[in-house]
């Protein structure tokens, strides 16, 4: 039995949607202060993937995180979820989430929140699903987990998120893994990480193994349902298109550090760092095609294992200053609209 090829027949066209106007401003579900987490292995020099990262999110809000890879946005997904591995320690800040300091929880204590208030979905839907298990139970599995009902009540659960996801016919609920194509094993994980309706979802480049047409179904997928179950979503992309197109506020960062944020509209149509112009202009757009010259960052991602005492990004900086040398600006500036940088050009 393979599904792969009926793909486009069983699951239903998801609408467009346009990107949402950002909620009004609340209480927030989510808030990092000052995060810093360092890698540590062997007896190699020690690298600092988030520096002292600050941000915060509402509920029904979609917050994109963009930059390179290398950029620390995988540490930061990692890091709000408990799900550091060894080599890395957190060296100072606070996560805290709804009245929770996550970093002060055990694992024990973790485990009853992720999966149930906080879910991730990752990049690779192969490594997050077990192949030798049917997905639909796989999907009952995180309602048992969480809850203390029984097993036809989670069957039951995990039946109609498959609904939800577009994967209703009960042919896909016993279907294991490998009879799936990409996106619909995409769904799967998914549907695993919305099952238990958690406050948060982190989708960690959820869509970069799928082709563009897929891309998108999967991104509307990802909104329609944040929207309907008054979730809210951290987006980690390295793909300033994806970040666009559903986001209501965007968060820049580069070499552990966020460089650039504020509302989405506002950064793409008025980019205040050097490094998130530079990531726009290299962009593929449509709407360009034929006129304007694809441009890319010259040099290399910042090496994080190497101690510097400037800007991370003055060696790939078409407006570098001398003062950019001699160290890097430690506040952000912020302009109108909540708009906010961390770059020289701005500071007095």
């Amino acid at each position: 039995m393979d599904f792969g090829s009926q793909e486009l027949k069983k699951v239903p066209e998801i609408v467009q949607v346009p990107v949402l106007v950002p909620p009004q401003k609340h209480n927030s579900l989510l808030e990092v202060r000052e995060l810093t987490v360092e890698y540590r292995a062997g007896h190699g020099s020690p690298v600092v993937a988030l520096r002292e990262i600050s941000l915060a999110i509402s509920a029904g809000e979609i917050i994109g995180v963009l930059g390179e890879s290398g950029s620390g946005k995988s540490t930061l997904a990692l890091a709000l979820c408990g799900l550091l591995p060894n080599p890395a320690q957190v060296l100072g800040g606070c996560i805290k989430f709804r009245d929770l300091d996550l970093l002060k929880l055990s694992e024990f204590e973790m485990e009853a929140v992720r999966g149930a208030q906080i879910s991730l979905v990752g990049q690779d839907p192969d490594q997050a699903l077990n192949p030798v298990l049917r997905v639909g139970e796989q999907v009952a599995q995180v309602v048992c987990a969480h809850n203390n009902i029984t097993a036809r009540k989670c069957r039951q659960q995990a039946e109609e998120m498959l609904q939800r996801v577009g994967l209703g016919d009960a042919r896909f609920y016993d279907a294991y893994p490998h009879q799936l194509s990409g996106g619909q094993k995409q769904r799967v994980v998914i549907a695993q990480a919305l099952v238990c309706r958690p406050a948060l979802l982190i989708a960690d480049e959820p869509t970069s193994a799928l082709d563009p047409i897929t891309q998108a179904q999967i991104l509307d997928l990802l909104q329609l349902l944040v929207d309907d179950l008054g979730s809210a979503l951290l987006l980690v992309s390295h793909d300033p298109n994806i970040v666009e197109r559903i986001a209501h506020r965007t968060v820049v960062m580069y070499a552990g550090r966020v460089v650039e944020s504020g509302r989405t509209p506002d950064v793409y149509a008025n980019p205040l760092h050097p490094y998130t112009a530079g990531l726009l202009q290299s962009r593929p757009r449509c709407d360009h095609f034929g006129k304007l010259p694809l441009t890319c960052i010259p040099g290399a991602p910042a090496d994080l294992s190497l101690q510097s005492i400037g800007c991370a990004f003055e060696p790939r900086c078409d407006e570098r200053m001398p003062k950019c040398l001699q160290g890097e600006p430690e506040e952000f500036i912020t302009l109108e609209n909540g708009h906010s940088v961390r770059c020289f050009k701005y500071s007095a």
